[in-house]
């Protein structure tokens, strides 16, 4: 199974959450924020999608089983559990239709991010510019 980047860093949070049985989608955006340096997007979500191939990802490599809830909010509450329980049915197709009008944490957030990372690493390797001398008597000499 290949998981593309954001499913990717979704999957290295829920790892880092393992010590935690029960959580909001908005940790786990908080703690993916935090692990890529992305300084925006505070109220950005994790789309369904994503979270759920994510977390299969887990469940065939690790063993780890998560279940999704959702709140009356449409927010999701993931919980590690003995057997796996995604969202199904009526609940499904309301998450799915509120992301519509959410801002979603994407694979160019993540790219971004990493490109301004690597752009502040290759400036920081030249603090100091060159500078020429100034003679200030050669600009005045002809000067009557």
């Amino acid at each position: 199974m290949n998981l593309n980047r954001i499913q990717t860093e979704i999957q290295k949070a829920l790892v880092k959450l393992g010590e935690r049985s029960r959580f909001s989608e908005a940790v786990l955006a908080k703690k993916i924020r935090e692990e890529i340096g992305i300084d925006g997007k505070k109220k950005a979500g994790i789309a369904l999608l994503d979270l759920e191939k994510a977390a299969e990802f887990l469940e065939e490599s690790e063993g780890f089983h998560y279940s999704f809830m959702l709140n009356s909010a449409n927010d999701l509450l993931i919980e590690k559990t003995c057997e796996s329980r995604f969202l199904e049915g009526e609940s499904r197709s309301r998450r799915l239709k509120s992301e519509r009008a959410m801002s979603l944490f994407t694979d160019g957030d993540i790219e971004k991010s990493t490109s301004k990372k690597s752009l502040h690493s290759k400036k920081s390797k030249n603090l100091r510019t060159e500078r020429k001398s100034i003679q200030l008597q050669s600009d005045f000499e002809d000067f009557e």
